[in-house]
């Protein structure tokens, strides 16, 4: 055990004796104290920020391929020129897709793609649209035009 002098303001005192469990006991808190100031794991301050470990992004990965088939078409990031496309128009796409694969078709007969990885690339279309609409002057939003 270790033995303990108690000296208040580094002035020399006589040595308190304690007794073996009270040494026990400081030892411990000791020892407990010096365990938690140890760092068991990296600390990060990552609450309230977008958690992408929720992302299956397999899912995506055809998504992604329609991006690329679209891109070597048209161009890449054809569909936000300008404010994008009128937004009835990529729903109506969306729907479109949704309503073939409703059918039974899988695949989008020009791309070979999944006729759902379209409609996902539709709706994503519409969330950076919706996501950008305030900062975005010639955006396109005609849902109520007749």
């Amino acid at each position: 055990m270790t033995n303990y002098a108690v000296k208040p303001n580094h002035i020399e005192s006589p040595q308190v004796k304690l007794s073996d469990a009270q040494k026990k006991a400081l030892d411990d808190a000791v020892a407990n104290a010096a365990a938690a100031m140890v760092k068991t794991e990296a600390i990060k301050f990552d609450s309230g920020k977008p958690d992408w470990t929720l992302v299956p992004f397999e899912a995506l990965e055809e998504m992604v391929a329609v991006l690329e088939f679209g891109a070597k078409k048209y161009a890449r990031w054809n569909w936000a020129l300008d404010g994008g496309f009128k937004w009835s128009r990529v729903l109506a796409s969306c729907l479109r897709h949704v309503f073939a694969f409703m059918r039974g078709e899988d695949k989008d007969p020009e791309s070979g793609l999944s006729h759902i990885a379209h409609a996902q690339c539709n709706l994503l279309f519409m969330a950076y649209y919706l996501r950008n609409k305030d900062s975005n002057k010639d955006i396109k939003d005609d849902r109520n035009a007749r």
